[in-house]
């Protein structure tokens, strides 16, 4: 992915906002929101202290945490036990891997569920599936 990248274990004492893609490495810290024009990656551990919006697709990686909401006008990734604190809104599909926890969920598109993972209330418009 081309775009900004935060590199592994950085600690930003402010929120973040890239004008195209951005990859938040290894157990980096954001004390802060992230706002990109351009689709989001955190990498396992992460931690983004605020809210995340992206135009294109959102990957939470393995352990990472949004300490706020995801909103996202592509597709949202919550990989294994990745956490968002609040809702997640996602103009296409979303998947949640095992152990994956959010708030309220949206989803424009299909929703796969992993054994173990976690929601609140659901607003899915195409399919909801099992996996």
């Amino acid at each position: 992915m081309h775009g900004h990248h935060v590199r592994n274990g950085a600690t930003l004492t402010s929120g973040v906002r890239a004008p195209a893609a951005l990859t938040v490495g290894r157990h980096a810290r954001i004390h802060g929101g992230v706002n990109a024009r351009g689709p989001v990656h955190l990498a396992a551990g992460a931690i983004v202290e605020g809210d995340l919006v992206a135009v294109g697709d959102v990957v939470i990686g393995p352990g990472a945490l949004v300490a706020g909401t995801v909103r996202a006008e592509g597709n949202v990734h919550l990989l294994d036990r990745a956490a968002v604190a609040g809702p997640v809104d996602a103009a296409a599909d979303v998947l949640l891997r095992p152990g994956a926890r959010c708030g309220a969920l949206h989803a424009g598109g299909d929703l796969t569920l992993w054994h173990g993972a976690r929601h609140g209330a659901l607003d899915v418009k195409g399919v909801v599936r099992t996996a």
